[in-house]
């Protein structure tokens, strides 16, 4: 496997590992509940983030948007990329898959496969519909938070 970490961290191997979609980050940065709690449960080493530069470039390039720039605050968009350079794992997928109706999504499964995640969580229909890709399930942010909390109950 392909995967490395930008830092060291002391998340548990029991673990979940998820690829976030950038939908959800930004939702969290405007102030969406279910979002919100998936960064927190994030900075709470509930699950390892399972990234690519693909998701790291999307995020910027989506962040800088003039319409978020206005609605957003700069240090709290600094300080999630901070935190997902620093404890995510960072994965270079090696295939190109073409499994998505919209192609341009198909790098968020091949991330998931990469990095060996268990879910990938997304508010995107075009990735939703899937339900389910190599094992690896499609949940909406408030299907992995309950997740995220059965485990931990």
């Amino acid at each position: 496997m392909s995967a490395k970490r930008f830092a060291r961290s002391s998340s548990s191997s029991a673990a979940p590992r998820a690829v976030v979609d950038t939908n959800v980050f930004v939702s969290g940065l405007i102030g969406s509940l279910n979002a919100t709690a998936i960064i927190a449960a994030f900075r709470a080493r509930e699950f390892i983030l399972v990234l690519s530069v693909d998701l790291l470039s999307e995020l910027e390039r989506v962040l800088s948007r003039p319409k978020f720039r206005a609605r957003l605050n700069e240090r709290e968009i600094e300080e999630l990329a901070t935190l997902i350079k620093h404890r995510g794992l960072l994965v270079e997928p090696s295939g190109e898959l073409d499994l998505c109706r919209d192609p341009k999504d198909n790098w968020l499964l091949e991330a998931a496969t990469e990095g060996e995640a268990d879910m990938i969580v997304t508010g995107d229909e075009d990735l939703l519909v899937l339900g389910e890709f190599a094992d690896i399930e499609i949940l909406r942010p408030a299907d992995f938070l309950h997740r995220l909390r059965a485990a931990a109950s």
